[in-house]
């Protein structure tokens, strides 16, 4: 089965949509200015997103089209007005299901609003027609994780390829289960030993600063919550093992 342009867009294959959409220009029709609106914005060119979108939106009579309309004017309002971004997700959405970007999109809302069974349902919509998807798998695998499913994001992080993102969500996973206390214990004492507490603190304080650089950058609660648990115990125990050194007179 051929891929459709807008397929093509949801892979990230901007190139290849290119060439089909402006293949479907000679006719200019209301689903190549919408296509190609998408793309624009997408590409980041709002401006030339904007001035596409400026003609109007097409006949409601034909859904599917008005849906790739409004997650255009998505991607070109600016992430600012949060009741505007969401107005237009829903009406994409309600106007056509399969409309993958709006979905993404109410999927990071209801995140951000704790609505993670909410957020989980968008983004396993858009696995079941994305099996592949490196990003959604993660998505689902940190929305399982959140809702104690770990089971289920076990499951969903080994489908996933390797990744920074994957192995730090592996370790969340870890310290959320029975087995995290362990983990927790050993890296206490490890700080605490005579033999490796300065090589411990050398190496294990950069890597508790750079996962939560990473999950600030990422602005990844799940991996924020791990990096945070994660430091504090080596500070605390770090701090621990300076008071007994100078206790002992070391």
């Amino acid at each position: 089965m051929e891929t459709s342009p807008y397929e093509l867009l949801v892979m990230g294959r901007y190139s290849e949509a290119s060439e089909i959409i402006e293949l479907m220009g000679r006719e200019r029709s209301s689903e190549y200015r919408c296509l190609k609106a998408l793309l624009l914005a997408l590409q980041g060119e709002m401006e030339k997103c904007r001035t596409l979108l400026s003609w109007g939106h097409p006949d409601e009579d034909d859904p599917r089209v008005l849906s790739y309309c409004l997650e255009a004017e998505l991607f070109s309002s600016g992430g600012e007005n949060v009741a505007r971004i969401k107005s237009l997700a829903e009406r994409a959405i309600q106007a056509n299901a399969e409309a993958i970007f709006a979905r993404r999109v109410m999927a990071h809302i209801r995140e951000a609003e704790a609505d993670f069974s909410g957020a989980l349902s968008h983004y396993q919509f858009i696995l079941e027609r994305f099996p592949g998807d490196e990003k959604t798998l993660l998505d689902v695998a940190r929305l399982q994780i959140l809702m104690g499913r770990e089971a289920e994001g076990r499951a969903s992080l080994r489908r996933a390829p390797p990744s920074v993102q994957k192995y730090l969500y592996a370790f969340s996973l870890l310290l959320r289960s029975r087995r995290g206390f362990l983990v927790l214990g050993a890296i206490a004492f490890l700080m605490l030993s005579n033999l490796s507490g300065r090589a411990a603190s050398v190496v294990l304080i950069p890597l508790g600063l750079m996962a939560m650089a990473y999950a600030l950058w990422k602005r990844d609660g799940l991996i924020l919550s791990m990096s945070i648990r994660v430091f504090l115990t080596i500070i605390v125990f770090a701090v621990i093992r300076f008071v007994l050194l100078r206790l002992v007179g070391v």
